[in-house]
């Protein structure tokens, strides 16, 4: 919001765009920036460029409070804006939302804005916000340096999903548990979160606003495919592969039996549109071949792994948190590592923050602090019991044949759901490990940022 304002109330014209996944509250955002503006807000529809620019001139005509200009028949995008500026008093703005609706019929459309926004509006104090939720369009279309409008934006800004500690505030009955649970279901989505009902606890909601037929969230996955990409059978395929974990190229080729290129360019849409994202062990390059595909967006996940598998019993009023609860434990495991890596990040404090795997080997998180010098190791584990001394022993025999090069001193951390066995505890400050509950690191989930030097209480 407060970007916009100073978009808003900056000198001279500017040219603003605004994109990020769909349903994060990027409409309810522009919409209320503009109370109490000179602004007029216009939603693209998913037509021609004439059916657009006709509906936008009559919003125009009585935000002008101006019934002939609604009737004037303007030969384009350049017209319309050109009359539009040259009528609306002071520095008025302009938000398109859901632009890539109208370039999408007319690829010209981005030259003629540019044309008109050289010649005619960027003397005019003229702010325009232009919005979409097709990322790649946006990336590719407004924001790459091939962009007719390249270095005529004033700003730009992605709007990812709300941060896990914001869920309290939707729920704010939720303990920590349920917040956990909530946010490896819904993301930080807005519009999936105020699908819950905060007077009833999380089973509940599963059972009753994601897992039954008819609710919004029952075929969402399937809808968002349907809007960012045409003929969706193999990216399901592959969605479906990785949910279960083949996620790797040529497992995920040898799986749903597709030819690797094509895989290869199936991959490349479904990170481009925000839905996987693909990861390399920590310390390799970026780009490594031994990465791997995982997703980037909790719903997707949830609703590869135990939605759409399911559609007959989802049909038939069969489908509930009791069928898929076991399963769903190991699924909130790799939800859980990753909600601990986020929050770490957000700290600013790591150069590097990722797992790790060579072999059979596997390590949940190594964060590289190039300040201090420090390597940070840690255990993430999400089950229905307390971390033994089985655990920890099986965790430090990986640590040991960890081998990087550079003057790093090495710090271990375990965050444990249910805590640890009473008998491992004092081995564990004894060695100096730094150890989390759920209870324990909660106040850092809230926050959103979560250090874990912070929680040395010997240092503390």
């Amino acid at each position: 919001m407060d970007c916009l304002k100073e978009i808003y109330h900056g000198d001279g014209s500017a040219l603003f765009i605004l994109y990020g996944r769909r349903r994060t509250g990027k409409t309810r955002l522009l919409i209320e920036s503009l109370k109490g503006e000179n602004g007029l807000y216009y939603m693209a529809i998913e037509s021609t460029i004439e059916d657009n620019l006709k509906s936008l001139s009559e919003r125009m005509s009585v935000f002008l409070g101006d019934g002939s200009f609604s009737r004037i028949r303007f030969n384009g995008f350049e017209d319309l804006l050109s009359e539009f500026v040259s009528r609306a008093h002071g520095n008025p703005i302009l938000i398109i939302d859901e632009f890539p609706y109208m370039f999408k019929f007319r690829p010209a459309l981005l030259s003629e804005l540019q044309r008109v926004w050289d010649q005619k509006l960027k003397n005019k104090g003229m702010k325009l916000v232009l919005c979409g939720s097709s990322i790649s369009m946006m990336e590719q279309k407004l924001l790459s340096r091939s962009s007719p409008l390249y270095g005529r934006r004033e700003g730009q800004w992605k709007l990812e999903p709300l941060p896990p500690g914001f869920i309290s505030a939707f729920l704010p009955s939720y303990g920590m548990d349920d917040i956990v649970r909530t946010y490896s279901v819904c993301d930080g989505i807005p519009e999936y979160i105020l699908k819950f009902r905060p007077e009833k606890g999380f089973e509940w909601n599963l059972d009753n606003r994601v897992l039954k037929k008819g609710r919004y969230l029952s075929e969402e996955g399937s809808i968002l495919l349907l809007q960012e990409l045409n003929n969706i059978g193999n990216y399901v395929r592959i969605l479906e592969t990785i949910s279960l974990g083949k996620n790797r190229q040529k497992e995920i080729a040898e799986s749903t039996g597709m030819d690797k290129g094509m895989v290869s360019k199936y991959l490349h849409n479904l990170v481009t549109i925000g839905y996987l994202e693909y990861i390399s062990p920590f310390g390799a390059r970026r780009k490594s071949r031994m990465g791997r595909y995982v997703f980037s967006d909790n719903y997707m996940d949830f609703y590869f792994r135990f939605i759409y598998p399911n559609s007959t019993e989802l049909q038939t009023g069969i489908l509930g948190f009791d069928m898929i609860k076991e399963d769903f434990n190991t699924y909130m495991g790799r939800t859980f590592e990753k909600l601990v890596r986020l929050i770490i990040l957000r700290t600013g404090s790591f150069k590097e923050v990722a797992p790790w795997w060579h072999g059979e080997d596997e390590i949940d998180i190594i964060c590289r602090d190039e300040r201090r010098k420090e390597l940070l190791i840690g255990d993430i584990k999400w089950r229905n019991r307390q971390y033994s001394g089985a655990d920890l022993s099986t965790f430090m025999e990986r640590c040991g044949r960890l081998s990087f090069k550079g003057p790093f001193r090495k710090r271990v951390f375990i965050v444990s759901r249910k805590g640890f066995r009473r008998n491992i505890i004092s081995e564990l400050d004894d060695e100096g490990i730094l150890h989390f509950d759920l209870e324990r690191i909660g106040p850092y989930i809230l926050d959103s940022r979560f250090d874990p030097r912070e929680g040395d209480l010997n240092n503390s």
